[in-house]
């Protein structure tokens, strides 16, 4: 968890909640869309970008179905 939110400055609340199906990975730079954050009630979406070591901190726990860290 410590190095994903290195990795992207994401707040930790945000990593805790990630799970596969909430993350893109069609293209070179992840993007991770959390499905509450705290402009939510704005309706204003998020994303975090995950890169190749973010990436590379998450693949083992992709295999989960539930939450991944």
């Amino acid at each position: 968890m410590i190095q994903v939110q290195w990795f992207t400055r994401a707040c930790p609340g945000e990593i805790i909640k990630m799970r596969a199906t909430d993350i893109d990975m069609s293209v070179d730079v992840w993007r991770y869309r959390p499905t509450k954050h705290k402009n939510t009630w704005r309706g204003k979406g998020r994303i975090i970008y995950l890169g190749p070591r973010a990436q590379d901190a998450v693949r083992p726990f992709l295999t989960t179905t539930g939450y991944l860290l």
